[in-house]
C-alpha cells in the first residue's frame, strides 16, 4: 500500500523507507519520518523513513525517530515534547555527524 521497503533493524525496531507520497495521500500529516507512538497506522515496533530522503540523511532521520519513540515510550511524554527533544538530538548529531551511529546505539541500550 505504502510501498515499505526493508531498510535494516536494531533490535526489534524494524526501519522501513516508504513512499510518503502515497503515505500523505491517506494519512496528511506524515512528514519525513516516524513510529507508532507518533502515528496510529505504522505498526509498533517499525519506523518509517520517507524512501525519498538523501542517503547521506536517512541515519539523521533515524535517530530522531528512534529519540522521539523513546522519549514517548519511557518517558511516557508527550508528542511535543518528545519531538522537541529530538529535534535537539537531531541538531548536535548535524553538528557532529561523526557522532551519529554512537547516540543511535546509546537510544537502542
Amino acid at each position: 500500500m505504502f510501498d515499505k521497503k526493508f531498510w535494516k533493524k536494531y533490535n526489534n525496531i524494524k526501519i522501513f523507507l516508504v513512499d510518503g507520497y502515497k503515505v500523505r495521500n491517506s494519512h496528511v500529516s506524515f512528514g519525513i519520518g516516524g513510529h507508532h507512538k507518533a502515528y496510529e497506522y505504522i505498526p509498533k515496533n517499525e519506523i518509517w523513513i520517507e524512501k525519498s530522503v538523501a542517503p547521506k540523511e536517512r541515519n539523521l532521520i533515524l535517530l530522531h525517530e528512534l529519540h522521539e519513540r523513546k522519549k514517548m515510550i519511557e518517558n511516557h511524554w508527550d508528542y511535543l515534547r518528545a519531538h522537541f527533544a529530538a529535534t535537539m538530538a537531531e541538531s548536535y548529531a548535524r553538528k557532529y555527524p561523526s557522532k551519529v551511529m554512537q547516540k543511535i546505539k546509546d537510544i537502542l541500550e
